[in-house]
C-alpha cells in the first residue's frame, strides 16, 4: 500500500502492527510517526523533503536497523542535498547499529537520551 502512495505527505501511527521490515519512499513525504509499531524490526526510508521522524516507543527496533536511502526505484530525486530532520526515540529500544546510523548520519537531529537503549 505504501509503494502506490506517492504523494503521501504524512503517515502517523499508533500500535500499528506490522511484519519485521517497513519502507516508506516519496518525495513529498514530511512526517513519519510510528509509536508503538509492534514487531518492526527494519526500516528504511527514502524521503528527501523529510521533517521529522518519531520512533517513539519501537520496542523490536533493537533486533533489526535503519536504513536512509538517497534514491529509489521510479522516484527523481528533488535537486539539492535532501532536508535535516529531528528523530525522536523516546522510550524506542535501539540496537547499537540503529545508534551509529542516527549519530552518523548528516541529515539527522537527533539527542540520545541515557537510557533509551
Amino acid at each position: 500500500m505504501l509503494r502506490t502512495a506517492t504523494k503521501l505527505r504524512t503517515f502517523d501511527s499508533y500500535k500499528l502492527r506490522i511484519s519485521p521490515k517497513i519502507s516508506f519512499a516519496g518525495n513529498e513525504l514530511q512526517s513519519i510517526r510510528l509509536h508503538r509499531a509492534e514487531c518492526m524490526c527494519d526500516l528504511s526510508i527514502y524521503a528527501p523533503n523529510l521533517q521529522d521522524l518519531s520512533l517513539q516507543a519501537c520496542y523490536d527496533l533493537s533486533s533489526g536497523g535503519v536504513t536512509f536511502l538517497d534514491s529509489y526505484p521510479n522516484f527523481t530525486r528533488p535537486p539539492g542535498k535532501g532536508s535535516k530532520f529531528t528523530v525522536d526515540t523516546t522510550n524506542a529500544c535501539l540496537s547499537q547499529a540503529i545508534v551509529r546510523t542516527l549519530e552518523s548520519h548528516p541529515r539527522v537531529i537527533w539527542h540520545e537520551e541515557d537510557d533509551d537503549w
